[in-house]
């Protein structure tokens, strides 16, 4: 089976440049100024990461940068990267379907528990 992650990786990258430009651009916000108002090292690092394809070697995004970006912007960091709440909401579902188990052998221990009393 192959990996995938790196295609992920990039996909999860080039789709939340998109969106931090978007957002950067709606905001009426230079690179530089966005990068003022972050406190990052320069607008390099903006354009960075606008611009995935720019760099041969990606780095990690630092959820730090990631949360002042977001205040800066006036959006949420899961409007730049909605497949957290995706990641979120896989989890929560799980979670739900693990306690409908559970409360069905409950349920059911109950019942037997019930039949047997009679």
């Amino acid at each position: 089976m192959p990996d995938n992650t790196t295609d992920d990786h990039a996909a999860l990258r080039h789709g939340m440049a998109a969106r931090l430009r978007a957002a950067r651009k709606a905001a009426g916000m230079s690179m530089q100024k966005l990068a003022d108002e972050c406190g990052v090292a320069s607008r390099e690092v903006i354009y960075n990461l606008e611009n995935p394809e720019a760099r041969k070697i990606l780095r990690p995004v630092n959820v730090g940068v990631l949360i002042r970006l977001s205040e800066a912007l006036g959006v949420t960091p899961i409007d730049l990267v909605p497949e957290l709440a995706s990641a979120e909401t896989a989890e929560l579902a799980a979670a739900r379907q693990k306690l409908a188990c559970i409360a069905e052998i409950v349920q059911g221990a109950a019942a037997n528990a019930s039949e047997e009393d009679r």
